[in-house]
């Protein structure tokens, strides 16, 4: 009898690992992975898995840098409970970047159905599409035939030593065995500043979004909560708290985020003339606004010590309505010392500059050819205005909508502000959640497919997702897009110049050739930009021009010393970064 118990418990444990074991977990699954610039489908549409299933995995990156990948994961049957574990990362003499600066999060997807389209539209873009970061989810189920990529953040420290890092991913599930890849990760000896260069106007709804998908009152404990997640959630993707279309809620909050993290400009108020059916009832609202600014508002702004970051927003896309020019005339005249915005095309209207001289900050929509742009920028600069670009909705090139290569959202934030050297980037809204149709009345909760609904732009012959959303609700916060990572990876991309110009200048010893290859990589390759309609969507062409750019920055660094981080507003030109044909 015990022979016959103990050969059947064998049997049961041959069975288990036959099952469960790790030798299954090579016919359960296949690992592979995708750069952080191309979209992953999780249903193998759109030219199916294009990655690689070759490691280890290598990336480079600066210190104080984010740098990500996608660890992708093909079901070969239904897989439960599936999570990615990082090892710490070790260099061979000794040093460790521990495994906390290493995030992985599966990365969750939003359906565009039938019905959300115009009748002009392609049933082509019909189906999933990956953009959901579910940080709240440490595991997720994947269904068999299913391709479900997994976010992989890697930070490196200030304090981090330069050189080459390895570590491990380990791949486990429920019901399979696990699966250990290699990773590589380079570390450049050179800092990235906290605080960004390039500056951003991008419209956070507060009230009605945060507020409304969380169901929250404002000014309740758990409101304030979230505004206060959210602010320091963007800041760390490199965009300061901002509100263009009325005031931001928590003002103290962001007076105290100016003395501990950073703040580059922050919007007064808004004011517009399309919300008023008659010339009085507009000018009684004027008068009614600039009363609020002087009594309430910039009192305020003097007490925090935020009024050097300070700016008014006005007359958004109507800056020739026949209000207007007499409104910032009334404006400039209150308040000589704060910056007015607004946005208008100089390329082809120049005389703007002499009849809305009170403009300070102009912003266009998308760039013209590099050549318009220049000299567009030069008079506008010679009048002492700074010159901003914008893009929202529409089937132009580039922009991040979700039809759009994921790519071009690195590009836009990164080598194209590189390239065209604005004075600063705006965008309509980051989290157009609940004003849609159909609206999203709840945060995303589960994963790897959500019931988010996508549609948050609209035109008279077509629907476009994912215009106005950067970033989500999660259980318990916001959660970032595959979007959104993308545009803190250009941020980021976009310093490497910033110092490269920065050595430059200060490098008094550099031979001419150094020099000169330094001067070349600034203009920025045009195999990355060449213009708005020409660029690249091949991830390895970034990589390789960004390691180039790394490596002048390593070499016209010995023996240079740059001043600390400095506060720098009202903005100025990075220095270094020029406007070359």
């Amino acid at each position: 009898m015990k022979k016959v118990l103990m050969t059947a418990l064998c049997l049961l444990l041959f069975l288990c690992l036959v099952d469960h074991g790790p030798l299954n977990a090579q016919s359960d699954y296949r690992v592979g992975w995708e750069t952080s610039m191309k979209k992953v489908f999780i249903k193998g549409n759109r030219g199916g898995f294009q990655g690689s299933f070759n490691f280890p995995v290598e990336i480079s990156l600066a210190k104080n840098e984010y740098e990500s990948f996608q660890l992708v994961v093909i079901g070969n049957k239904n897989l439960t409970g599936v999570r990615v574990v990082a090892s710490d990362l070790s260099d061979n003499k000794g040093n460790k970047i521990s495994a906390q600066n290493i995030k992985v999060s599966p990365v969750g997807y939003v359906e565009i159905k039938p019905e959300y389209l115009k009748p002009a539209q392609s049933q082509d873009i019909v189906g999933w599409w990956p953009d959901p970061i579910l940080e709240f989810m440490e595991a997720v189920d994947i269904k068999q035939g299913d391709i479900q990529p997994f976010w992989v953040r890697v930070y490196v420290p200030k304090g981090a030593i330069a050189g080459t890092y390895n570590g491990k991913l380990t791949i486990r599930a429920n019901n399979s065995g696990s699966k250990e890849i290699d990773i590589k990760v380079n570390v450049w000896d050179f800092n990235l500043p906290d605080k960004p260069s390039m500056t951003t106007a991008m419209h956070l709804n507060e009230r009605e979004e945060i507020g409304g998908i969380y169901n929250v009152e404002t000014g309740s404990a758990m409101y304030e909560q979230l505004i206060r997640k959210t602010y320091n959630f963007l800041m760390d993707y490199r965009i300061g708290p901002d509100v263009l279309y009325g005031k931001i809620g928590d003002i103290v909050y962001v007076g105290q985020l100016a003395q501990t993290r950073w703040l580059k400009r922050i919007n007064l108020g808004y004011i517009e003339a399309r919300a008023y059916s008659t010339e009085s009832e507009f000018q009684e609202a004027l008068e009614s606004f600039i009363s609020w600014l002087k009594n309430s508002r910039i009192p305020v702004f003097r007490k925090l010590g935020l009024m050097k970051y300070a700016y008014i927003y006005c007359f958004d896309e109507h800056i020739t309505h026949p209000w207007a020019k007499a409104a910032v005339q009334r404006l400039q005249q209150e308040f000589p010392d704060i910056p007015l915005m607004t946005t208008g095309d100089l390329q082809d209207h120049p005389e703007y500059l002499d009849e809305y001289s009170g403009i300070d900050i102009w912003v266009r929509w998308q760039l013209p050819s590099l050549t318009s742009w220049i000299s567009t920028v030069e008079e506008a600069r010679r009048r002492g205005k700074e010159v901003w670009w914008y893009i929202s909705v529409g089937g132009n090139k580039p922009n991040w909508n979700l039809e759009n290569k994921l790519i071009e959202t690195r590009l836009i934030a990164g080598a194209i502000n590189a390239k065209y050297h604005p004075d600063g980037f705006l965008y309509w809204k980051l989290n157009n959640w609940v004003k849609v149709d159909p609206p999203n009345d709840h945060p995303i909760a589960s994963g790897p497919y959500t019931d988010w609904k996508p549609l948050s732009g609209r035109s008279d012959d077509r629907n476009y997702f994912g215009d106005g959303i950067l970033f989500y609700p999660g259980l318990d916060g916001p959660i970032p897009s595959i979007r959104l990572e993308n545009f803190r990876d250009g941020m980021e991309d976009y310093e490497y110049y910033v110092l490269l110009g920065k050595l430059a200048n200060a490098n008094t010893t550099a031979g001419a050739d150094l020099l000169s290859q330094a001067e070349e990589a600034l203009q920025v390759n045009s195999a990355v930009v060449e213009d708005m309609s020409h660029y690249t969507t091949n991830p390895q062409i970034l990589y390789q021009e960004r390691e180039k750019v790394a490596k002048l920055i390593l070499r016209l660094s010995e023996g240079v010393q740059l001043p600390p981080e400095e506060d720098d507003n009202p903005p100025a030109p990075p220095t270094g970064i020029k406007v070359v044909q």
